[in-house]
């Protein structure tokens, strides 16, 4: 046999043997992770977001939220909070917020960071607006802000600042 059509059996056959079989599916075809992308068929979450019980990737630091905090023009107060997903995957919806406000608070997330639009949650001329982050401290999750609550309701607003507020998830 000639060495020219031995080698290009051995090729040919060698080919055929790597090449995948047409039965191989994509193992991400059918898998929606949301906020984090398929690999092998599993979701790999993006940074603040963890697998739910579904395996999509959700918010990791919704819950309920234990928080001390010292502002600038009220007494330093302890209360609860509760953080539920938003409409959009990344947002997030804050109850109680202040302590005192009635109505649910919006903020934005990216990755670890976390944006309070300026807003009037009850329409009662209270604003809040802010920012903070998310950490992992041993095997509890903490959120730290820092936002302003403006009274605009007489002649002259009133700000109360609170810096380094720690939520602390329970």
């Amino acid at each position: 046999m000639n060495k020219r059509l031995v080698y290009s059996l051995a090729l040919l056959l060698s080919m055929v043997a790597f090449a995948p079989s047409c039965g191989d599916s994509d193992p991400c075809k059918d898998v929606e992770c949301g906020n984090g992308t398929c690999f092998e068929g599993d979701c790999v979450c993006d940074v603040g977001y963890a697998k739910d019980a579904s395996g999509q990737c959700t918010l990791k630091f919704t819950g309920q939220y234990a928080v001390a905090e010292d502002c600038s023009n009220s007494a330093p107060s302890s209360y609860t909070i509760t953080l539920t997903e938003g409409a959009s995957g990344n947002e997030v919806n804050i109850t109680n917020f202040w302590g005192l406000f009635k109505n649910v608070v919006k903020a934005s997330v990216d990755g670890n960071t976390i944006t309070i639009a300026r807003q009037e949650p009850d329409n009662d001329e209270f604003f809040v607006q802010g920012s903070g982050s998310m950490s992992q401290e041993g095997n509890q999750i903490v959120i730290t802000l820092t936002y302003t609550v403006s009274d605009e309701s007489g002649p002259t607003p009133v700000n109360d600042v609170c810096t380094n507020s720690r939520f602390v998830k329970i």
